[in-house]
């Protein structure tokens, strides 16, 4: 492992471990880029290895701009159930 990807990991426990502290069984829903894929990698092993079951919700600047720039006001204004629910019940983000 080089110093990189050393830096990588501890930073991934620190998320795993201090920021939100996660026990075997909970559910983490992890947002990000595709830029942050190294240190998605990091994290998602972190959390496995302690039990947790992350959720991946993809975040791409383009795609997010597309949607407000396009959508209608009532698409604004809508409230998805499945939004609900991950809010809901999700353990950790």
């Amino acid at each position: 492992m080089n110093s990189f990807e050393s830096s990588l990991n501890k930073f991934a426990m620190l998320i795993v471990d201090y920021c939100i502290s996660t026990k075997a069984g909970d559910e983490v829903l992890v947002n990000a880029s595709y830029e942050a894929l190294p240190l998605l990698q990091e994290i998602w092993r972190e959390l496995v290895s302690r039990g947790g079951y992350p959720r991946l919700n993809l975040v791409e600047e383009s795609l997010t701009e597309i949607f407000y720039r396009y959508a209608s006001e009532d698409l604004l204004k809508y409230k998805s159930d499945i939004d609900r629910y991950i809010v809901e019940n999700i353990d950790a983000r």
